[in-house]
């Protein structure tokens, strides 16, 4: 069965409103169990903040307005695709009605992946018939790279939402699209890559993974709500066996130095098979969070 990547269903976020539209029965509950926990860790765990930090706000489908826009409370917004603002302007517009400030950040949450995009792109170009030894080469040195850390808001509550799964799979995408373009005998059918590279590719995914959770552990003052994918289940209607994959690298949620004040579990069906591919459908199981730091 072919391994479907993050953009058959949402395009590195465009197209995402439309797949939300073709598969809503599905993705309602999902979006309503995330509603429904970042409500309870908010208004139970931290009922009078401040201000707000949203890793990963997206097109705001799983960020319910009535739980952070309140009045005399601002809301940071942080995501890298610009296509977002006219959903964020809106937001931005239902939060003045409501005595809320909200704060745009567009920017590429880790750092990492932009310098090492600018790093591989000028490595690949310049060795162009460079084989998967030399890239997998290249690439363990990419860690060593001095990183340029965004500059994030620190809040009274920090929300990492469905964000810490997908941030290896946006890299993945981006080395790809390079050696596509460039470099295309490196890659495979299927967009397969090598068993060389691809062991670069998951220890950075460990890598971005951690330091993610280290980025909203500095930036959350007294809650962190963390909701991500925490593994991949791929099936076939007519097959009872289930392809199982991990969602995270080394990683064992929450991971947060801290007090778990709340936790749960549930499924996302995200791409039911007969909606976006015919010969399989994914389902996503989903943790949830709230952790007041240590």
């Amino acid at each position: 069965m072919r391994h479907p990547s993050l953009r058959d269903f949402l395009d590195e976020g465009l197209g995402i409103a439309a797949r939300a539209e073709r598969a809503a029965a599905y993705w309602r509950p999902h979006l309503q169990c995330c509603h429904e926990f970042e409500g309870d860790a908010c208004n139970i765990l931290a009922p009078k903040p401040s201000t707000f930090t949203i890793l990963g706000a997206g097109r705001l489908l799983d960020v319910p307005p009535d739980v952070f826009l309140r009045p005399n409370t601002t809301v940071n917004l942080v995501d890298a695709d610009p296509a977002l603002e006219p959903y964020w302007l809106r937001f931005k517009g239902l939060a003045r009605l409501r005595g809320a400030a909200v704060q745009p950040f567009f920017c590429e949450i880790t750092g990492q992946i932009s310098d090492w995009t600018i790093g591989l792109e000028q490595w690949i170009r310049s060795h162009r018939a460079a084989s998967d030894a030399d890239l997998a080469t290249f690439l363990s040195s990419l860690p060593s790279l001095p990183k340029t850390a965004p500059v994030l808001p620190a809040a009274e509550v920090v929300v990492s939402l469905n964000i810490l799964s997908q941030i290896p799979i946006y890299w993945r995408e981006r080395v790809l699209k390079l050696l596509k373009k460039v470099a295309p005998h490196l890659v495979g059918a299927d967009d397969a890559l090598s068993s060389v590279v691809e062991a670069e590719l998951s220890r950075h995914a460990a890598l971005l993974q951690h330091e993610h959770l280290q980025q909203i552990t500095s930036l959350g003052r007294s809650l962190i709500v963390v909701i991500s994918d925490v593994e991949f289940y791929y099936y076939q209607r007519h097959e009872a066996q289930w392809q199982v994959e991990p969602a995270l690298y080394g990683i064992d949620l929450p991971s947060i130095p801290g007090q778990v004040r709340l936790a749960r579990s549930w499924l996302w069906h995200i791409a039911p098979q007969g909606v976006e591919q015919d010969d399989y459908g994914v389902i996503h199981k989903v943790q949830g969070f709230a952790i007041s730091p240590a």
